[in-house]
């Protein structure tokens, strides 16, 4: 009986904890009437044949005692019950899922009288009219936004003047002609990368381009114009560059002064608006590197550079003095020492001529010539 009712009281904790955890009651089982019915009259009848047998075999054999070792206790012969077969009803057992507890309204929703209640409801539909009107309106803005842009980008700000400044080589209709910009077209679609690229390739004298906007339709285009910078002796003519190795033209008859010129190395094709190609690739990487030299730090009466090979980069200052840099390594501290080195000797000879030797070391040699 014991252990009986600790079961029940186990199963009764179980359920009450599956409540308490997941809000949930526990499942019923249902079990089908008829097979239960008549599993449990089959065991019935079973279990009155075996009483019978049983009753039968103790009038047939008369009961024996032992006596128990010990104490003198007389003792009785105990049978042990048989266990009975598991029913097979597994088959015919109904589950009922679990069913979610309704959602319980506040103690203080009781409370409240039936006008309270209204008042409740109705603070609630304000609420959610109100956020109904917002969305709405976010909604009708974001149109009448979408709406002008396109309208903006199709109809409105037509391009009614084109502003053209700076302009010394090239007129303002050749200007206006190869940047793509037409009258009546749209102020907001004029691309300005594009623009400024077309008017530097079909223009090369065309060094860069401003481009700005004006409403209601005004576009202005400030050039500013290439000078030669650079020039290479091409048989008998010379293709003159701009400080970016720019062609501004490739087949000039004469070389324009203070100009530099560009010497050892072979030129592979040079088309007008288009940076030089050389043959030897590294070579003409080196000459780049030597021309960037002469841009950035502005070092003026520059006659000439060169680059051979690796070790014999040559910047000429007044067809006079080369500076024979070695390799391009450390070419700003290079760069200091023999301007410095050049200093001291127009101090002590203005008319010097020859070469100075900068490995980038302390020690800077110079070579006069004869």
């Amino acid at each position: 009986m014991k252990k009986k009712q600790s079961k029940q009281n186990t199963q009764e904790l179980d359920a009450k904890a599956i409540k308490e955890a997941f809000n949930i009651d526990p499942p019923k089982v249902y079990r089908h009437e008829s097979q239960s019915s008549s599993v449990s009259r089959s065991n019935n009848t079973n279990r009155n044949k075996k009483t019978a047998s049983n009753r039968s075999k103790n009038k047939s054999t008369p009961q024996k005692k032992k006596t128990a070792q010990g104490k003198g206790q007389i003792g009785t012969t105990q049978q042990t019950p048989k266990r009975e077969a598991p029913r097979n009803s597994s088959r015919y057992d109904y589950i009922e899922p679990p069913q979610r507890a309704s959602r319980q309204k506040p103690a203080s929703y009781n409370n409240q009288t039936k006008s309270q209640r209204r008042a409740h409801q109705n603070h609630k539909r304000k609420k959610k009219n109100k956020l109904r009107k917002v969305f709405l309106g976010a909604v009708v803005l974001a149109l009448i936004v979408c709406v002008g842009v396109v309208l903006s980008l199709t109809v409105f700000f037509p391009i009614e003047k084109i502003e053209v400044s700076g302009n010394k080589i090239y007129t303002k209709e050749q200007i206006t002609q190869f940047s793509g910009i037409d009258l009546d077209d749209n102020l907001f679609l004029v691309n300005k990368e594009k623009t400024s690229a077309a008017l530097e390739k079909q223009l090369p004298y065309v060094y860069s381009v401003q481009i700005k906007r004006s409403i209601p339709g005004t576009v202005s285009i400030k050039i500013v114009e290439a000078k030669e910078s650079f020039a290479i002796q091409n048989n008998e003519k010379y293709i003159l560059l701009d400080d970016n190795l720019k062609v501004l033209k490739k087949d000039s008859d004469s070389r324009p002064e203070k100009t530099v010129i560009i010497t050892n190395c072979e030129v592979k094709q040079a088309e007008n608006g288009s940076t030089v190609v050389f043959k030897d690739t590294e070579a003409g990487e080196r000459i780049k590197s030597l021309s960037q030299v002469v841009k950035k730090y502005k070092i003026e009466n520059v006659t000439a550079i060169s680059s051979k090979n690796i070790n014999e980069n040559k910047l000429v200052y007044d067809n006079r003095i080369t500076f024979n840099f070695g390799t391009l390594d450390s070419m700003e501290t290079k760069v200091y020492q023999g301007l410095a080195s050049l200093e001291q000797l127009e101090k002590t000879n203005p008319q010097a001529k020859g070469e100075l030797t900068i490995n980038g070391d302390k020690a800077i040699y110079f070579t006069e010539e004869e």
